[in-house]
């Protein structure tokens, strides 16, 4: 259903928020990289995906990028401590992390491949 809205509407805004505004087209495009990458990872049904990612673009991308893969999300809040992210991480059974450079250092030594939202786009 997204896509087609995505199709009838590329050109308009989709999404505003503090670190830019995305179009549906745009933001269909970056989806559909992301649920190829996580993917190629290991993601897709039945499995679980850990999204650790501020509010803004890059979370909504992450979430449509997961579903597209056919996986599970789990939402983690990155400002949760440490401790947290970790427990609820490795609670989740998730192989991969779906988060941010930023937050990325708050998974060290978790055994998820990491899957960065803000990489340069292709």
């Amino acid at each position: 259903m997204f896509e087609s809205r995505a199709a009838q509407f590329s050109d308009r805004v989709a999404v505003t928020a503090e670190d830019g505004d995305l179009t549906y087209r745009e933001l269909n495009r970056r989806s559909g990289l992301l649920a190829a990458e996580l993917r190629a990872a290991g993601a897709g049904p039945g499995t679980t995906v850990v999204l650790l990612a501020p509010r803004g673009a890059g979370l909504l991308i992450g979430v449509l990028g997961i579903l597209k893969a056919g996986a599970a999300y789990v939402p983690v809040d990155p400002g949760d401590p440490p401790e947290r992210i970790a427990w609820t991480a490795g609670d989740s059974g998730a192989a991969v992390i779906v988060t941010t450079r930023e937050a990325a250092g708050t998974v060290v030594g978790h055994e998820a491949r990491v899957v960065l939202l803000d990489r340069p786009a292709a």
